[in-house]
């Protein structure tokens, strides 16, 4: 009776291997890595699914199954399936084998197809058009979450020691070699050979667990076979057919020590900034000691967390003229991670500074609660005012964000000794430093001042006389507390006459110094080149300046005193053009392939003042996506003028024809004011398009080798590739079908 039940095992093992291949693509698909899924939904919309193709089939083949449990249970998972339907442990094994071995032929595939795609758009002609042509890097993907994924996360961590130790000259290039085997090859070899002993030993287990399953269904198998004789066997093999083939869906040292300083700035295009920086003996940060081992020879060790930061660089480059078109480099700032910690040793060797540093980083993320990854380790000589000196840098990354530590950094400014700290951390928690700025930053540390003086360059704090309002005369370390926020628009304009008002940026009716303070300084800067002086300001101190710096206006108060709203303000002259905002928005921002979304641009006048000759130019918004983005309607347009509070707006359409997330870029607005011309950009916009089901990825990919092998017949035998591969697809769909209808058959009748 048995052997009717195992009647077939070349179509069990036919059945499996489909089914496992599948089961594995579609669970490696589904349970991807976010950063990688991200770095695939970058690149796809520019080099097509098979880029998706490629990420997925790399995570599953070279991915450590031992330290990501997603992985090992997909393997495990595939294994169990394989073995229990084949039932035999060498064919299992051998199906198993090749079902891996199949995954990975799908990296070498989808690479065939990335580069025929970059053939068609160019790509391969020079490294100046794959720079211009590649999309900025989507919002959110940093070297922080790098650093957390498979594959890339321990290939960054074994390439930055070579890179920090520089390359090796002509004459070491065995030694290069051999480096790169030793620290990139291995461990992805490693890594591969794990998963194979994986699936096989899954494998294993599932052809145990199939044999009992035999003995089970064996009873119930043979009082199926007895009701499926006759004409109901015909009708079972035409539903098997039919469900075969779906349909296609798409912490001081020394004595106590409180310093508090508040500055508020104001640049010479009207963004407003304000920085707050505490230095306190009774800080404490993850119960560092600072007369311990780990801070001998610490020069500093500060961690940051910012937000909206790297918008104001970008704008920044575009003022410079570097954003508008082409190659935008800074969207690779978007790397820079949320969270950074940077450890600083002085004549501590490598080794030694390493296990200093660990023990810091153990420290910080204790505080913070917050896993930090080693980015680069490095040693490096400089020369100083002794001599040649040798310095350690270790640069840690982390994925939390603003939202994530704000409280944390916080507690961590001393608000309980009043004064500029409580004023800070009361504007922060109101939303006057979140939700009003454009972007922010927290950090908090260990810095060494007396030692810090003598390498950071402060050239322009020694000329106004601050480093020491700023900086204390500390031996050793003390704890450093702070943030910075920024308004793009940070200063009251109308047309000639600008504020810049400490209180409006803070929302504090008058401020107080704090009477715990040895030395409290309240600066306003003005960054202004019209009225003959490159920097002008208010300076409110509790220290005595025996030279106060030129041009601007010093106050010496004393500690704990009061200063009134009506004192922190400022004015000044400059030539700034009335606020031009451009704003571009796409909706909907989720869709389906093949699905419209709409693009408006708008361009508004906030500013006193009317401009004139506004032109409105969108064009380059699909520059990345010529073969993936369809364009219907006008990007520009022009306007003789816009008055006070008026606006102008273009709409036109997009069809996305492949998944991924589309970074559109800015759109630029021109105007003329005072006979001048002037340029604004907008951000740039995303839009995520839903990448294909596992399934349609597989079944595009093997029609896509169909479609290769029929070319490459129409070259051998002169035109006739796509009939020959008709022919062999229904010739082996036919010995399919009859070889298992026979074993069909043969079990119908116990044989």
């Amino acid at each position: 009776m048995r052997r009717g039940f195992t009647h077939g095992r070349a179509m069990r093992k036919l059945l499996a291997y489909p089914l496992c291949v599948l089961l594995a693509f579609t669970l490696g698909y589904l349970l991807l890595h976010p950063t990688l899924r991200m770095i695939a939904d970058w690149l796809s919309p520019l080099l097509g699914s098979s880029f998706l193709t490629l990420i997925v089939s790399a995570y599953l083949t070279f991915g450590d199954s031992l330290a990501y449990r997603e992985l090992l249970l997909i393997w495990v998972l595939t294994g169990i399936l394989c073995g229990v339907i084949i039932r035999r442990r060498l064919g299992g094994v051998s199906t198993a084998v090749g079902i891996y071995s199949t995954i990975s032929a799908f990296m070498g595939l989808s690479l065939y197809n990335i580069i025929q795609r970059a053939r068609e758009l160019g790509l391969m002609e020079g490294g100046g058009n794959l720079l211009t042509m590649i999309p900025p890097l989507p919002r959110g993907l940093t070297i922080a979450h790098l650093m957390e994924a498979p594959i890339i996360g321990p290939l960054i961590e074994r390439i930055t020691p070579l890179m920090a130790g520089g390359m090796p000259s002509m004459e070491s290039m065995r030694e290069l070699l051999s480096m790169l085997i030793t620290n990139i090859l291995s461990p992805i070899l490693i890594a591969s050979a794990e998963n194979t002993v994986i699936v096989a030993v899954s494998t294993h287990i599932g052809v145990e667990v199939g044999k009992l399953l035999e003995k089970v269904l064996t009873p119930l198998s043979e009082g199926l076979r007895d009701r499926l004789r006759g004409g109901a066997a015909t009708a079972a093999l035409i539903f098997l057919l039919t469900a075969a083939f779906p349909s296609p869906v798409i912490q001081a040292q020394g004595e106590e020590v409180y310093v508090e300083n508040l500055i508020a700035l104001a640049d010479d295009v009207g963004r407003g900034y304000i920085a707050a920086l505490f230095l306190d003996s009774e800080l404490s940060i993850g119960d560092i000691d600072l007369k311990g081992p780990e801070a001998e020879g610490l020069l500093a060790s500060v961690v940051i967390t910012h937000e909206g930061l790297i918008d104001l660089l970008r704008e920044v480059m575009r003022d410079g003229g570097m954003e508008l078109g082409g190659f935008a480099p800074s969207s690779f700032m978007e790397l820079a991670p949320p969270t950074l910690l940077l450890n600083i040793y002085l004549d501590t060797p490598l080794e030694v500074a390493e296990e200093r540093s660990s023990s810091i980083v153990s420290a910080f993320s204790k505080q913070l609660d917050i896993q930090l990854h080693r980015l680069l380790s490095i040693e490096r000589e400089i020369n100083s005012t002794e001599g040649p000196e040798k310095i350690y840098l270790g640069v840690y990354t982390s994925s939390a964000g603003v939202d994530e530590l704000a409280d944390e950094y916080l507690s961590l400014i001393p608000s309980n000794r009043g004064g500029l700290a409580e004023a800070v951390v009361e504007a922060y928690k109101t939303g006057r430093l979140r939700e009003s700025a454009d972007g922010v930053l927290l950090y908090a540390g260990i810095i060494n001042p007396l030692t810090l003086i003598q390498y950071l360059p402060m050239e322009q704090l020694e000329t106004l006389n601050l480093t020491d309002l700023i900086l204390p005369r500390v031996e050793g370390g003390i704890g450093v507390s702070g943030l910075i926020g920024y308004w793009r628009r940070g200063v009251h304009s109308p047309p000639d006459r600008h504020t810049l008002s400490l209180d409006d940026l803070l929302g504090a009716e008058g401020i107080s110094f704090s009477p715990d303070a040895e030395v409290s300084n309240l600066l306003l800067l003005i960054m202004n080149t019209t009225i003959g002086a490159p920097i002008y300001g208010k300076l409110y101190t509790t220290l005595p300046l025996e030279k106060p710096p030129a041009g601007m206006m010093v106050e010496t108060l004393p500690t704990g005193a009061s200063i009134p709203a009506s004192a922190l303000s400022a004015n000044f002259e400059a030539s700034l053009p009335p606020e031009i905002r451009v704003i571009k928005t796409v909706s909907p921002t989720i869709v389906d392939q093949g699905e419209e979304v709409t693009v408006t641009v708008i361009v508004e006048n906030l500013g006193e003042d009317s401009v004139e000759a506004v032109y409105l130019n969108d064009s380059q918004t699909a520059y990345h996506y010529p073969l993936s983005l369809e364009i219907s309607g006008s990007t520009a347009e022009g306007w003789g003028g816009i008055e006070p509070g008026g606006s102008r707006s273009i709409t036109y359409r997009l069809t996305p024809r492949a998944g991924g997330i589309y970074t559109l870029s800015p759109a630029v607005a021109s105007y003329r004011w005072r006979g001048e011309t002037y340029f604004t950009v907008s951000e740039s916009v995303e839009f995520r398009v839903r990448q294909p089901p596992p399934h349609a990825i597989v079944v595009g990919m093997l029609i896509g080798l169909w479609m290769d092998a029929a070319r490459l017949l129409d070259t051998l035998i002169g035109g006739w590739g796509t009939e020959v591969m008709q022919l062999l697809t229904i010739g082996v769909i036919i010995l399919l079908a009859v070889q298992e209808a026979r074993n069909i058959r043969k079990w119908l009748r116990g044989e």
